[in-house]
């Protein structure tokens, strides 16, 4: 008996310092009022960018606040949801921490002000995810009404003419956006593409891209013009394709009447609204195909 419970110590003591290390993550994101992204299954609801922020906590339940929608349906007990969030770890440098877990959604009721109150059962594990501004997703093309890649200083605008590479490139496969993060993107262009276009790549080239998005993401922009520069290029010699790696170095937003651009530098390598464009992304993906 003595030595079975020699044994099962240090397996409590780990489960007691896990729950705590748990509870401790927890608080922060109480009481720094840390914006939860909920992303439920398919087929329980087609409602994208869910919100809410930790009410409360308990050994067996968290309880999310949320006015992302006004009612739950009963159907939706029992089914997984997805919840991505960050906190400000505290220290002499202090840095945010992203955090995912997966966790089943118990029941609900009426909260404060119109709100909802999700009651979710406690994860019995929470992933560190990646910092948001690394995140490095690989959209579908679906994400995007328009894609538009010039060279620097050559004929992009707001009538988007004379591509290196437009929407109908990336369309028929001639062109591809391997990865996009809120620092840079990574792009593959077909060989036939490479010598119709007489490109010629070289290390701290620049580039100007356009996107327009599919889907609205509040507070955020539908579109956005961003200037990259080459950090590498790579071409498959047996295939003739060109793969550049590219850093953005600037941003900006067209001026609706005059259609000029507003541009500014990019800071800390990181694009907000790609930050949090590819951050959602990846929700998605861990709720669909459990991607870390």
């Amino acid at each position: 008996m003595v030595l079975d419970r020699i044994k099962r110590s240090p397996q409590r003591d780990d489960e007691a310092l896990a729950e705590r290390r748990l509870a401790d993550i927890f608080d922060q994101a109480q009481l720094q009022r840390s914006k939860l992204y909920l992303s439920f299954e398919e087929h329980i609801t087609s409602l994208a960018n869910i919100t809410g922020t930790l009410d409360r906590f308990t050994r067996h339940s968290l309880f999310v606040e949320t006015t992302s929608f006004s009612s739950v349906s009963s159907r939706w007990y029992g089914s997984k949801v997805t919840c991505f969030f960050k906190i400000r770890d505290p220290g002499p440098k202090p840095r945010d921490s992203f955090h995912i877990f997966q966790a089943t959604l118990l029941d609900s009721r009426p909260g404060p002000q119109g709100s909802i109150l999700l009651e979710l059962s406690v994860p019995t594990v929470l992933e560190s995810g990646q910092r948001r501004k690394s995140i490095r997703v690989s959209p579908d093309l679906k994400k995007f009404q328009h894609i538009g890649v010039w060279r620097y200083g050559e004929g992009q605008g707001p009538n988007l003419r004379d591509p290196l590479a437009g929407m109908e490139h990336f369309k028929c496969g001639v062109a591809k956006l391997v990865d996009i993060s809120a620092g840079g993107v990574r792009l593959a262009l077909k060989k036939s593409l490479v010598k119709e276009k007489n490109l010629e790549v070289a290390k701290n080239q620049r580039f100007v891209m356009y996107l327009r998005f599919s889907e609205p993401l509040p507070k955020y922009p539908d579109e956005i013009w961003l200037v990259a520069r080459v950090r590498f290029a790579a071409t498959d010699f047996a295939t003739g394709e060109v793969c550049l790696g590219m850093e953005f170095i600037g941003e900006g937003r067209a001026d609706p009447e005059t259609g000029k651009v507003a541009w500014r530098k990019v800071v800390e390598q990181s694009v907000e609204a790609m930050a949090q464009r590819t951050y959602v992304w990846h929700v998605d993906l861990y709720r669909s195909k459990g991607i870390t």
